[in-house]
């Protein structure tokens, strides 16, 4: 038998993504049957590749082109690699011991990939033939975004991610990744 991917190229990015997996298939016959290859997925989507550009080699050449003053910096961590001059004196009149880094094409550069990132909220799974059967939900925690729960009618139950990695999956929930959004972890924000 013969599958197939269908891909669509987009222009602008909606927040939400779903993707619809067919798991029916059709015989000469006539008869249906349910299609029970696992399809692999993974928690974070890079669309970029799907996404029309109006000047790919002109986007290219433009963030290559960044120059220091136009881009971020980064405070911290690589003082064996900074300029001498960029060592600041701290509030206290000492000299810090992080380092500026100039340039941060590498922060343009993530940040620039973040748009086009999307992660998975939730994955519906159809247990049961074409005919009948009865959907069920994996769904990722509102308060805490590494546990995974079950939905069954109204039951929940936690589950782990190798669960849901392992699910049959009809439709897969992602949600565009904010590259300036906060993401709260273990009483820490954080910046993706």
């Amino acid at each position: 038998m013969k599958f197939g991917v269908q891909l669509n190229n987009v222009e602008s990015l909606p927040q939400s993504l779903i993707i619809r997996i067919e798991r029916v298939g059709v015989l000469p016959s006539g008869s249906e049957f349910k299609l029970a290859d696992h399809v692999e997925f993974g928690e974070t989507l890079d669309v970029r590749d799907l996404c029309f550009y109006r000047n790919k080699e002109a986007d290219y050449n433009m963030s290559m082109a960044r120059r220091p003053e136009s881009t971020s910096r980064i405070v911290g961590g690589a003082a064996g690699n900074e300029h001498p001059l960029t060592r600041r004196p701290s509030s206290s009149g000492l000299v810090s011991p992080f380092g500026i880094i100039d340039g941060g094409s590498f922060v343009a550069e993530r940040r620039e990939s973040a748009r086009y990132k999307y992660q998975l909220r939730a994955v519906s799974e159809h247990r049961g033939v074409p005919q009948s059967g009865h959907f069920v939900t994996y769904r990722r925690g509102i308060h805490d975004p590494h546990t995974w729960h079950l939905t069954n009618d109204a039951k929940v139950k936690r589950v782990p991610y190798s669960q849901v990695s392992s699910a049959q999956a009809y439709m897969l929930y992602y949600e565009r990744i904010q590259p300036n959004r906060w993401y709260k972890q273990s009483n820490v924000l954080l910046r993706p």
